[in-house]
C-alpha cells in the first residue's frame, strides 16, 4: 500500500511540474520580435515579417548594392503610408498603427518587394 501511495504521489508530481512549465514553441522565422529587414541586391530579408499594431520595422540598407528604397504599394497605402528617401546605407523606420497587410517595393527594382503583416 506505502509503495502504491509513494508511486502515485511521484506521478502526480511529475503530472504538476508537467503541467506548470510552459511549453517551449519553435518561434517562425518570420514571427519573433524581429522587427529589422535587410535590404541588400534585389531583395528583401526577411520579404513577410509579422508583427503587432504599434511595432516598428526598421530597414536597414546594406550600403554595398547601389541605391533602394521602401514605398508602400496597393490598397494598404490607405491605411498607413510610408516611404523611405532613396538610399545606399543607414536606415529607414516606421511605426505601424493599424492592423493589415502592407506590401512595399523598392522603386528603383520593382522586382524586390515585401510585406507587413501588422495584427
Amino acid at each position: 500500500m506505502n509503495v502504491i501511495r509513494v508511486t502515485l504521489s511521484c506521478a502526480a508530481a511529475v503530472l504538476l511540474v508537467t503541467i506548470g512549465t510552459p511549453a517551449t514553441a519553435q518561434p517562425d522565422v518570420n514571427t519573433v520580435s524581429e522587427r529589422t529587414v535587410e535590404v541588400t541586391r534585389l531583395a528583401f530579408r526577411p520579404a513577410t515579417i509579422r508583427i503587432q499594431i504599434g511595432d516598428t520595422v526598421t530597414w536597414m540598407f546594406d550600403g554595398n548594392s547601389g541605391e533602394h528604397n521602401v514605398t508602400a504599394t496597393g490598397p494598404s497605402t490607405a491605411l498607413d503610408y510610408f516611404a523611405s528617401e532613396t538610399m545606399s546605407g543607414g536606415s529607414y523606420s516606421h511605426t505601424f498603427g493599424r492592423p493589415g497587410t502592407y506590401m512595399y517595393r523598392c522603386t528603383e527594382h520593382p522586382s524586390a518587394t515585401g510585406q507587413v503583416i501588422v495584427r
